[in-house]
C-alpha cells in the first residue's frame, strides 16, 4: 500500500526556492519522494493559494505563476478542495485551540489529514507535530 504524505506551504516553497534556508533538505526529500513512487502526495487548494502568494511576495509574479501552474498540473500531487463541510470542521479547530497560533490553513490541513487518514506531513513548522502528526523529513 502506498503511504500518503501531506505537503505544507513551507515545504513546497523550500523545495523550489534555492534561497530558502530549508531548500537543500526539502529539495532532496521532495525529489526522492516523487521518484520513489512509494508515497501519495496530498495537499489542499488553500495550501496552493498560500504557496503562490508566498512565492509572489518573495520572488515575483512570473515565478509564482509558473510555480502555481506546475503544482496545479502535477500528475503526482492530489489537491483536495476545501468543501463547506471541511471548512466548518476547520473553523471548529480554529475556535477550539486559543492557546496555539494555528492559522486557518493549518486547521484545514489537519482536518484533511484526519479525514484521509494521513499521519505524515512534509512541513517545517511545529504546528503539525503539536496537533499530533509526524513531521518529515
Amino acid at each position: 500500500m502506498i503511504e500518503p504524505i501531506f505537503i505544507d506551504t513551507g515545504a513546497f516553497f523550500a523545495a523550489k526556492c534555492s534561497s530558502d534556508k530549508n531548500h537543500p533538505v526539502a529539495f532532496s526529500f521532495y525529489n526522492s519522494v516523487c521518484e520513489s513512487g512509494e508515497f501519495d502526495l496530498v495537499t489542499t487548494n488553500l495550501i496552493i493559494f498560500e504557496t503562490v502568494t508566498l512565492a509572489k511576495g518573495k520572488i515575483g509574479i512570473d515565478f509564482a505563476i509558473e510555480f502555481g501552474k506546475s503544482l496545479r498540473n502535477s500528475s503526482f500531487i492530489k489537491i483536495v478542495k476545501i468543501t463547506e463541510e471541511l471548512e466548518n470542521k476547520s473553523w471548529d479547530i480554529f475556535d477550539r485551540y486559543h492557546d496555539k497560533d494555528y492559522s486557518f490553513v493549518d486547521c484545514a490541513s489537519f482536518i484533511v489529514m484526519k479525514e484521509l487518514g494521513i499521519r505524515k506531513a512534509f512541513a517545517f513548522d511545529k504546528h503539525f507535530q503539536q496537533f499530533g502528526f509526524e513531521k518529515v523529513p
